[in-house]
């Protein structure tokens, strides 16, 4: 499901499915559209970086159907928008755990962080001496209901950096939400982040602000 200039698809009617990547992978458009559809089953998905609904310069979505799903990742990743981009996780049903981060350290708290960047995130490159920089994508994950658990550290659900915009909208269930800095609805230097929880009975930690 890699759109790497040009359209890649994968699309699965039935099973239990595990899928396995590093990069741009699962859902991932860069400079193209990449999609992975899987209709029905309890299934995991792995990956490095750049996958899980990941769009830039393109479009990169993966939607799963019914089932208890988990969706591990280190960054860029699960409804993540770069440049000029726009990434999707959408969400079916079931009760369904996402993790991103353990990787990667932020440089804010190097011993004690890692950057994330997923779960409904949008990042652009905000400006330096050395280059002009240019605003973020759009990254949006959707989960429409059950018992779900979203696990990031720096940056991550429904979060956004630099003229971008980042959304993770969950319809019903009772949820768990845990993560670290500049997350849960957070919009970073002229950015927009949003978590919408419709209803449940929800929790909510953040490390940080």
């Amino acid at each position: 499901g890699s759109g790497l200039l040009g359209a890649g698809f994968l699309i699965d009617l039935a099973g239990n499915d595990r899928y396995s990547a590093r990069d741009f992978a699962q859902g991932a458009g860069f400079f193209g559209v990449g999609a992975l559809i899987d209709v029905a089953g309890r299934d995991e998905y792995v990956s490095d970086g750049f996958a899980h609904g990941a769009g830039a310069f393109g479009i990169g979505i993966l939607a799963d159907g019914a089932g208890n799903d988990r969706y591990s990742a280190t960054r860029f990743s699960q409804g993540f928008g770069f440049i000029k981009g726009f990434g999707a996780l959408v969400e079916s049903g079931g009760s369904d755990k996402y993790y991103a981060g353990g990787y990667y350290p932020d440089f804010r708290d190097p011993e004690k962080s890692y950057s994330s960047l997923s779960q409904g995130f949008g990042f652009g490159l905000r400006p330096g001496d050395d280059f002009i920089g240019a605003s973020g994508g759009v990254g949006v994950l959707a989960d429409h209901e059950g018992n779900d658990v979203y696990v990031g550290d720096y940056f991550a659900q429904g979060a956004s950096y630099w003229y971008a915009i980042g959304i993770l909208v969950d319809d019903r269930g009772h949820d768990r939400y845990l993560s670290g800095r500049y997350s849960q609805g957070a919009g970073v230097h002229l950015a927009l982040g949003v978590l919408w929880d419709s209803e449940g009975d929800d929790e909510y930690l953040a490390t940080f602000g």
